[in-house]
């Protein structure tokens, strides 16, 4: 995913230049400019210690791109050169835009369907667990995960980890002035393979559960920080960004249950439908497929249904709580009215 100074780049990776020199993480830096025909794109660099600078940058248009790279620092010699953007390796979708207000798809038109979990504090965690996780992550429906760039320290998770953001002692002696590469490495390899398993990283940069005083930097310190982790990490197709907030998750099981429906039919995503907080919801796709769920406290013994123009359509019952789907007898249009089984977290989907 990452390639430095290489002839040629697939569309949507990252190219890095390296620059050999001297210099400090919060100090002058370097910045390059990438042309490609009549568009522009500039981009700060980062120092990543051992007398090393880089600059990445993801091409997202074919073709020879050039690039020139400068300092204001006298002593770094900056230069300049060009690549050629390829086409993207299969698997590679480029990253998650929005479409039409409501929905998602990626760069290159696939649909997006967001189904996300939490795996907070995973790479602070031993390296075993950490391979442990991604081999689940790999079997899993999920394709979002919400993760800090903090360790946390709560109930369940009051580890000392094995690499922390800042020069210093743990738990409280840090340099908040001086990053340590070798965890942002770290980071950065944890987001690389989750976008080998077509994982989006949504990266939580700050975070209350603190044990290390990371919470209670000044606010020049929160800037130098926000700006070094954004120069390192922006360039990764599949990152997210989350300035804090916290979750709570259901059975996998269940969510990947709803992926499924959500995938199924063509066209890209679910529009709403004559909805309101006291009555059953409903979402259509494509005109001719038509989704009503009743949640917690909806359980009606029957229910009219209106399905627009679309004719000859067949009807399943979800249970989403069971995640059981239950074909129903004839052919609808129109008005209908169905008898429901009384009960919450049921759904009605309408498809050819």
């Amino acid at each position: 995913m990452i390639h430095t100074n290489t002839a040629t780049v697939p569309c949507w990776d990252v190219y890095e230049i390296t620059i050999p020199g001297n210099g400090s993480y919060t100090g002058k830096g370097v910045w390059a400019r990438f042309i490609n025909g009549s568009r522009e794109v500039k981009v700060r660099g980062f120092y990543d210690g051992e007398k090393t600078w880089k600059i990445r940058f993801m091409p997202d248009q074919l073709g020879r791109w050039y690039w020139e790279a400068w300092s204001a620092n006298q002593w770094l010699q900056a230069g300049s050169g060009e690549f050629e953007c390829v086409p993207p390796v299969e698997g590679n979708h480029g990253p998650v835009q929005v479409w039409q207000r409501y929905h998602f798809r990626y760069a290159d038109g696939t649909p997006y369907y967001p189904i996300g979990t939490t795996c907070y504090a995973w790479i602070h965690q031993d390296r075993e667990l950490q391979e442990e996780t991604l081999n689940t992550l790999a079997k899993s429906p999920f394709n979002k995960l919400r993760m800090c760039v903090f360790p946390k320290w709560y109930e369940y998770c009051r580890v000392e980890p094995e690499l922390y953001p800042f020069a210093g002692e743990p738990p409280r002696n840090w340099n908040f002035n001086e990053f340590n590469p070798a965890f942002f490495r770290h980071l950065e390899n944890a987001i690389v393979r989750l976008a080998a398993l077509g994982i989006e990283a949504d990266v939580i940069l700050f975070h209350p559960y603190d044990h290390w005083g990371f919470a209670n930097m000044g606010e020049q310190e929160d800037l130098n920080y926000l700006r070094y982790v954004v120069r390192r990490l922006a360039a990764f197709r599949n990152v997210w960004w989350s300035k804090g907030g916290r979750l709570h998750g259901r059975s996998p099981a269940r969510i990947a249950f709803l992926r499924q429906i959500m995938e199924e039919g063509p066209g890209y995503g679910w529009e709403p439908i004559g909805a309101d907080w006291a009555r059953c919801r409903g979402c259509k796709k494509s005109n001719d497929r038509l989704l009503f769920y009743f949640g917690r406290h909806e359980a009606p013994p029957k229910f009219t249904f209106q399905l627009g123009e679309a004719t000859h359509l067949r009807a399943e019952l979800l249970d989403v709580w069971a995640m059981t789907r239950q074909p129903l007898d004839g052919e609808f249009c129109g008005e209908v009215t169905l008898e429901l089984p009384t009960k919450p977290f049921q759904a009605i989907l309408f498809h050819p």
